[in-house]
């Protein structure tokens, strides 16, 4: 909960991006990246996006965030379960 009442989350998820002159730029579903033919190379990270829901409303997801934040948490678990002890 944040100081006026409002649900803040942090949500995981995939973010997969592209530097041009030095600049980041996301890659989104529909973008036609230029350049791609002349190696432009297009780099994952995971990210963490912020959606606030004020106090009494309902929370929603529409499919595509469902499906970042979904995959996001998959590789989190996968990752976490590579960095666990094993039973001798």
């Amino acid at each position: 909960m944040s100081d006026n009442g409002s649900l803040r989350l942090l949500l995981p998820r995939l973010k997969f991006f592209f530097v041009h002159n030095g600049e980041e730029i996301e890659v989104v579903p529909g973008m036609i990246v230029d350049g791609a033919q002349e190696g432009t190379t297009i780099f994952p990270r995971h990210d963490i996006r912020e959606r606030i829901f004020a106090a009494g409303k309902q929370i929603q997801f529409d499919a595509f965030e469902f499906h970042e934040i979904a995959c996001a948490s998959f590789l989190f678990a996968h990752d976490l379960r590579a960095k666990l002890p094993t039973k001798p």
